[in-house]
């Protein structure tokens, strides 16, 4: 985006304010922090919110209407200039086999709505995980018209499952659509190229930001796993205190934050101009509690329960 295109997106930014979705706790080296530090080395009046349901209980439920309709509204006053986020996809993930090792699946390619025959649990986990996911689309749908940035990160489609009816957000229509925008790019990598304890595979859909991709890129063998055979753990099954495998793979490795964080910084920066709020605007101050946690404490999947 150049030219009279980027000068209109710029001057109609109020606040210089970056949002991460579903962020979990915070931690050290985590997307809020790159985005601090390197805004420290700009002096720049940019803000970062962590916004997750086990920080904010009160006010960070994405699954309901009214919270997807005040952050849009935050976005079209011009108080938002990047956000992002993976949402849920423990109703996703190919993890889920009938094997007894982990939990049952519940959806496949012939019903990504949901299997038939789901327990009332299932069925909910089903509705807010949707919910959420029509959130951070509805969010990225708005920042790309209106000029900004953002990202969604989701697990890569599982190509190598072949022998399985499998389904994945990346099979949406409003995915396909997206990906038709000049402002969009995907790029799917291995996330042990980053530090990850396991291989995890992960598809990115980025607005604006085409250094991650391009850095992505840069890593391992062309963003995949370059590691020799056995050095990575299967996430599968359960770990020692009873909780899945899967779980300690939702919290992102410190190099993929590093990326991600400094491509939503350098956007924001670029959306600078002298009109913009020196503080945090207060309709934000709800979603400025924090709580640290180290690398071992994982947000749980599901808040419903």
């Amino acid at each position: 985006m150049g030219g009279l295109a980027k000068e209109a997106a710029r001057l109609h930014i109020r606040a210089l304010v970056v949002a991460h979705f579903f962020s979990g706790f915070r931690r050290d080296r985590d997307i809020h922090q790159i985005v601090e530090q390197h805004n420290l080395e700009q002096a720049t009046q940019l803000f970062v919110l962590s916004v997750d349901l086990c920080m904010q209980r009160q006010h960070a439920d994405l699954a309901t209407h009214k919270a997807l309709q005040w952050w849009k509204q935050r976005a079209k006053s011009g108080q938002l200039v990047s956000i992002g986020g993976g949402p849920p996809c423990e109703t996703y993930t190919a993890a889920r086999q009938n094997d007894g090792l982990g939990p049952r699946p519940v959806r496949s390619a012939a019903h990504p709505q949901g299997l038939p025959g789901l327990t009332w649990k299932e069925w909910k986990q089903i509705h807010i995980g949707d919910r959420l996911l029509r959130f951070i689309l509805e969010m990225l749908l708005l920042m790309s018209i209106m000029g900004y940035s953002g990202f969604i990160e989701h697990p890569q489609f599982p190509t190598w499952e072949t022998n399985r009816s499998l389904t994945s957000i990346w099979c949406l229509k409003v995915i396909r659509l997206m990906k038709r925008l000049m402002c969009v790019s995907l790029v799917s990598f291995d996330q042990c190229v980053c530090g990850a304890a396991g291989r995890k595979p992960t598809t990115l859909l980025l607005v604006r930001l085409p250094a991650v991709r391009h850095r992505l890129l840069q890593l391992g063998n062309s963003g995949r796993c370059h590691h020799h055979a056995g050095a990575h753990q299967a996430l599968m099954g359960k770990q020692e205190d009873g909780s899945f495998q899967t779980a300690k793979a939702k919290i992102y490795p410190p190099l993929m934050n590093e990326i991600i964080g400094k491509a939503m910084h350098d956007f924001a920066l670029g959306m600078k101009h002298p009109d913009v709020d020196k503080e945090l605007p207060k309709e934000f101050e709800v979603h400025t509690v924090q709580q640290f946690m180290d690398h071992t404490v994982v947000q749980p999947d599901y808040h419903g329960f």
